[in-house]
């Protein structure tokens, strides 16, 4: 493993800082839908449509983190990632939800979108620029976003925390090495 979750989530965790109860945010419902169930809000990225057990108002951000850890970096494969990708398939997890970002991932390699990182998918970034595929990659989380019907309430800050991700996930890019076979790999 190459751990790099901790400066992914050093990223993450701000941008979800705080409790909110914000009644029109579908992800606040433990119904998953605005008014279906009961309105516990999302706090550190942990939201109530996704963990409708978990009491979200209690939460620590040490939880959060072991949460998020749990449920969107682990499940991604994020640690077989190259830095940069990790943090662009990670923090849209934690913001979108739903295996959406494995997908979107998928869709930029031309691959069948079943949203599950695996051997197929990491196969096919070997010998890509790290670069190219995080550009790719915003460009698909973008277009997602332009398409949700919150795109009017909530768009301008999901596009402006896209914009700090495509530059935090380059400058990550910028000092990671190329992604090798894995049958290239000692030991592998």
């Amino acid at each position: 493993m190459k751990g790099n979750f901790p400066a992914c989530d050093a990223f993450t965790a701000p941008a979800e800082a705080g409790l909110s109860m914000d009644p029109q945010d579908p992800g606040n419902w433990t119904g998953g839908k605005v008014g279906l169930g009961e309105l516990r809000g999302t706090k550190y990225g942990i939201a109530a449509s996704a963990h409708p057990g978990v009491n979200i108002a209690a939460l620590t951000p040490e939880m959060a983190a072991g949460i998020r850890q749990a449920q969107y970096w682990a499940p991604n494969s994020c640690d077989a990632l190259p830095a940069g990708l990790d943090l662009m398939v990670y923090d849209e997890d934690v913001n979108a939800g739903d295996a959406r970002s494995a997908k979107l991932l998928q869709q930029v390699l031309g691959l069948t979108q079943d949203g599950v990182i695996g051997q197929e998918t990491l196969a096919a970034l070997v010998g890509r620029a790290a670069a190219d595929v995080v550009h790719g990659l915003a460009d698909a989380q973008g277009a997602f976003y332009r398409s949700l019907p919150g795109f009017v309430h909530d768009g301008t800050g999901w596009m402006a925390r896209l914009e700090r991700r495509l530059d935090a996930a380059l400058a990550m890019a910028s000092t990671s090495t190329p992604v090798v076979p894995l049958a290239s790999v000692k030991g592998a």
